[in-house]
């Protein structure tokens, strides 16, 4: 059986935050859990989402025309982000 861990951040400080420049190599962040299932040999892959100011919000009208929307943002006053 595998398992998905989701890791809700604060939405305000993953805006502040900036983004990495894709040439560049990645800074390591550590945090204990995280070494903990990476020394158990259970951690598969992850990765940080985009800040939430990159969201955008796609819907498709269930009707014969099957509208399609996209609009920025994700959910208004949400204060936390999955990533």
């Amino acid at each position: 059986m595998k398992y998905m861990m989701l890791i809700c951040w604060d939405a305000e400080r993953m805006d502040a935050q900036e983004e990495p420049d894709p040439s560049e190599a990645a800074e390591v962040e550590s945090f204990p859990w995280l070494d903990d299932v990476q020394a158990r040999g259970v951690w598969v892959t992850g990765d940080q989402l985009a800040p939430p100011r990159r969201a955008r919000s796609v819907r498709v009208r269930d009707q014969p025309d099957r509208r399609l929307s996209v609009g920025c943002g994700g959910s208004e006053g949400d204060p936390f982000a999955v990533g």
